[in-house]
């Protein structure tokens, strides 16, 4: 468990007091508000944002997706998308740290930056150009109380989205100046010394315009470790990190204008990476960065048009106070545009025809010796993309999508096609069967130096929906082939299966209850291995609920992560973490109040790593943690 030290100890005494004072006041004033400003109802049928960038409904969606709103991340109190992601079903994070991975479907490499799924934010791909990583951590661009709502669309969706979505998409709808409708400002306390602050401003201005700014920052001084045999202790100070974002969103009529950068600064304890000095550590920067001017418009009644051109950087620079490795970093640039029609020219059909340019034209990393800087240029890369979705209604209840991309790039030879197709059966008003299959692609990043080769997946998945009045059930069946795969040296193919199942039920105390749970198992083609890092069963549980009359909203959240193979094939055993979220809005007018305990009775578990020279093989996590915030709302 986590020792608070004499000065964290006034802090989080002082914040507990002000907590139940502000409680106490509250119930004296008798101000009630409605914790459920959402319905559930509505959660139900929260539109995601498909392949034809037309608003569906989830029940019309060709696969089994996953929806968490801005609603939910108040109720459970999430701090990061690592935090939102982990609460899915069937996804699962896990870290080193310094990043934080994501794992599902069968897969969870340890230390693998890509993952084989593409990170969108508002349509913009945001996984860095030169790792192919996605940021889910204070790393990442956007603070989530910019978030409007989190979709994961599991599955092969390169025809629709983006090429390199082997194992599917996860795509942020960030909220709206008319949202925010004034100014926010926040400030945060929590374990290991944290602090943050935001302030946001929203608003819609008199010619229209819609304008969201915000900007934030995180300063931590980091745990303690101790380590190996010897009982070897790190001081916090080895494991600080700091960051400061900033984002800025506005329209006007057609146009819209989004941009976004973070820098993130970690250190991280030189143990048990390597077997070197423990009281050193190493530190890493990154800085991301992009900016994006899109155009929409309606050409005619049954044509829609869109367009947009972008850029953006992304800056590693790493430092090694051990003086094992030299300090090194990379750089990144890149720009593209697209543009899209959308029709409705043929009874029945509804088309979605586009084409994407993109052009990383840096790439380069260097290494600072004591004789000076070794610097080295990477081949610019220029991929070109064409793509054609169609949303056929055969009858009125019996739905075919398909749809398929064609991708070329300069630095490759190969032309790649990335197909795929399913059929919606709408068999009563409240229940739906989906079939659908897809073969992805997934081009090489720079960091894994593989020229002429693609990685490929091949996906089958069949889902239940069964929806009735304010419950919603979910069942899924999937399959996965990954061949080709993109490694320095030969490796197997992949197979794996799974079968996921979820429900939603709102009742009518305004209580809330999502559970969820997965079964997969992925192995070796070859040599019929299981794949390390993943968990043959999974379970989840939220549940909301309000207390003390409405004037406090509870958040329950139950996670399970089933037994899973180490690097060396050993098992590490299964864990469960149990983290509780209090949330209290306008008890004192214009003020919110959230207090979360993560992993709340101190449960002992530790995440996966690649034996290295230490023979260290985990990262043991962290014990009890707490997070205090304030927000005001002008």
């Amino acid at each position: 468990m986590y020792k608070l030290g004499k000065n964290n100890r006034k802090w989080f005494i002082f914040s507990l007091c002000n907590f139940f004072v502000v409680s106490c006041y509250a119930i004296e004033q008798n101000n009630t508000f409605d914790a459920t400003t959402i319905p559930f109802e509505e959660l139900l049928q929260t539109d995601y944002i498909p392949a034809s960038k037309i608003a569906e409904q989830i029940s019309s969606a060709s696969s089994a997706v996953s929806v968490v709103t801005s609603r939910e991340i108040k109720l459970f109190g999430y701090k990061t998308l690592a935090d939102v992601l982990n609460s899915m079903r069937g996804l699962h994070t896990f870290q080193d740290y310094e990043y934080t991975f994501l794992g599902g479907r069968g897969y969870g490499e340890p230390g693998d930056y890509t993952g084989r799924i593409v990170l969108l934010i508002d349509g913009y791909l945001a996984n860095d150009s030169f790792y192919g990583q996605a940021f889910f951590e204070n790393d990442g661009l956007l603070d989530v109380s910019l978030i409007e709502r989190v979709e994961y669309i599991p599955g092969g969706s390169s025809a629709g989205y983006t090429s390199n979505a082997l194992l599917g998409v996860i795509n942020i709808i960030t909220k709206k100046g008319s949202d925010i409708n004034g100014t926010n400002i926040a400030y945060g306390y929590g374990s290991h010394n944290t602090k943050t602050r935001r302030v946001t401003f929203g608003h819609v201005l008199d010619n229209g315009a819609d304008v969201l700014f915000s900007l934030s920052d995180l300063n931590t001084a980091g745990r303690d470790f101790t380590y190996g045999s010897g009982g070897q202790k790190v001081s916090n100070t080895n494991n600080d990190a700091k960051n400061y974002r900033m984002f800025l969103k506005t329209s006007y009529k057609n146009l819209s204008l989004e941009g976004a950068l973070v820098s993130h600064t970690k250190q991280k304890p030189a143990y048990p990476s390597m077997n070197v000095d423990t009281n050193l550590p190493l530190k890493h920067q990154d800085r991301n960065s992009f900016v994006r001017l899109k155009y929409d418009a309606d050409i005619s009644k049954n044509t829609k048009f869109s367009t947009s051109v972008w850029y953006g950087q992304y800056f590693y620079d790493f430092k090694d106070f051990t003086n094992s490795f030299e300090p090194f970093g990379v750089k990144a640039k890149w720009y593209g545009y697209d543009f899209k029609l959308i029709g409705t020219w043929f009874d029945k059909h509804t088309l979605s025809i586009g084409s994407d340019y993109r052009h990383d034209y840096r790439f380069n990393d260097y290494i600072i010796y004591d004789d000076g800087i070794d610097n080295y240029t990477y081949t610019p890369k220029k991929t070109y993309s064409t793509y054609i979705y169609d949303d056929y209604a055969m009858l009125d209840n019996l739905n075919l999508n398909y749809g398929i991309r064609y991708e070329k790039v300069n630095t490759n030879t190969q032309k790649l096609i990335s197909p795929q197709i399913s059929l919606i059966w709408q068999v009563q008003n409240n229940t739906s069967l989906k079939l659908s299959t897809s073969k992805t692609s997934r081009q090489p990043t720079v960091y894994e130096y593989v020229e002429n080769k693609t990685e490929k997946a091949k996906k089958t998945e069949f889902v239940i929906e069964h929806t009735i009045d304010d419950t919603r059930l979910l069942a899924s069946l999937y399959r996965y082939s990954i061949y080709d795969r993109l490694f320095w040296y030969d490796v197997s193919d992949i197979d794996a299966k799974g079968f996921e199942t979820e429900i939603n039920k709102y009742f009518d105390n305004d209580v809330y209850l999502k559970a969820s749970y997965t079964y997969q198992k992925a192995y070796e083609v070859e040599d019929k291995k299981s794949l390390i890092n993943v968990p043959t069963h999974m379970a989840k549980l939220h549940l909301s609920r309000p207390l003390l009359g409405k004037k406090l909203q509870s958040g329950l959240e139950v996670l399970y992560l089933g037994s899973r193979l180490d690097s060396e094939y050993d098992k590490v055993k299964s864990h469960m973490v149990v983290n509780l979220n209090l949330l209290s809005q306008d008890w004192i007018q214009n003020i919110n109040l959230s207090f979360k305990i993560n992993n709340l009775f101190d449960k002992k578990y530790k995440d996966i790593m690649y034996t290295n020279s230490s023979g260290e093989k985990y990262y043991p996590q962290d014990g009890r943690t707490f997070y205090l915030e304030m927000e005001y709302r002008f």
